[in-house]
């Protein structure tokens, strides 16, 4: 068994289609099936599913998917390791977020810093999409969260999860929110950022779609101001999922049920230009790690 197998089904199992895992790697989707076949013949069993749709994983798939995972995020550590291990990493590291600390898993990323790289020190600002993209672009910020796609500005991107949004209603609208209409929905009055949010383009591009706008907004940047409208029951917004649950299971909110999928990407944005500095790496490194 060999590594470029594990990175062959990691990658068939991630796109359930060979030509696609094929493109990725780099090589033809005979040398992917092949590999497949390889582990499968090793191992005894059927990882795979095929059909005309593509490939899915079966259920003693899923768990030898699991472990060569494991196994590769252990060789990356391990190469990381050596690379590392000649010379001490510090530096100070300025960290743009756009959610809260648990949901980006901050109190992870600052255990295994000071655990693994002490010599680095981990400032985190608060801040939102629009102007992380801006202060990394200005060199204000060395790195941040972003939620959605973005293009230009010497940014890089990379992708960290796909995170699932929810609209979440004040629950002294509930009377008067029909579940089936958009329409209804679109009358009520809605936090608005000023600059960019993902979250609201996905059910704004659904609404326009529909003949739709907002009749009524209230415009508001900041996370604290946006806090105090929802606790107050003030208008309707977009949340991430894990946040608009909790409100609802704390009786200030009720979600209303999108019948179309709605979600966002996260990413890690940094300097294109200051993408391979040490640094800046081992920090990009950590974060991939505790996303994975």
């Amino acid at each position: 068994m060999e590594l470029y197998q594990l990175k062959t089904l990691i990658s068939v199992a991630a796109t359930g289609n060979v030509t696609r895992a094929a493109k990725i790697l780099n090589t033809t989707p005979p040398s992917v099936s092949n590999h497949i076949r390889q582990l499968e013949e090793h191992l005894g069993i059927t990882l795979f599913t095929r059909s005309p749709k593509g490939m899915t994983s079966t259920s003693q798939g899923k768990a030898i998917i699991s472990k060569a995972q494991d196994i590769l995020d252990a060789c990356s550590d391990l190469v990381e390791t050596a690379r590392c291990a000649d010379k001490e990493i510090s530096g100070h590291v300025r960290l743009g977020t756009n959610a809260d600390a648990a949901f980006l898993k901050l109190d992870g990323l600052i255990k295994h810093l000071f655990k693994t790289h002490p010599g680095i020190h981990l400032e985190i600002i608060a801040s939102n999409t629009g102007d992380i993209l801006d202060a990394v672009h200005e060199e204000r910020l060395d790195m941040g969260f972003v939620f959605g796609s973005h293009d230009g500005n010497g940014i890089l991107l990379s992708r960290l999860a796909v995170v699932a949004l929810e609209i979440a209603v004040p629950m002294r609208f509930k009377d008067h929110c029909d579940k089936k209409s958009l329409a209804r929905l679109a009358s009520l009055p809605w936090i608005v950022p000023t600059n960019t949010c993902p979250f609201l383009a996905r059910v704004m591009e659904k609404m326009t779609s529909q003949g739709l706008e907002l009749s009524n907004r209230v415009f508001a940047n900041d996370d604290i101001t946006k806090a105090a409208l929802i606790d107050e029951g003030a208008a309707v917004t977009v949340l991430e999922r894990h946040e608009a649950l909790s409100l609802e299971q704390a009786g200030r909110v009720f979600i209303w049920p999108a019948p179309w999928e709605l979600s966002v990407p996260l990413y890690l944005s940094c300097s294109r230009q200051r993408s391979e500095d040490l640094l800046i790496r081992t920090v990009s490194t950590s974060i991939h790690n505790l996303w994975k």
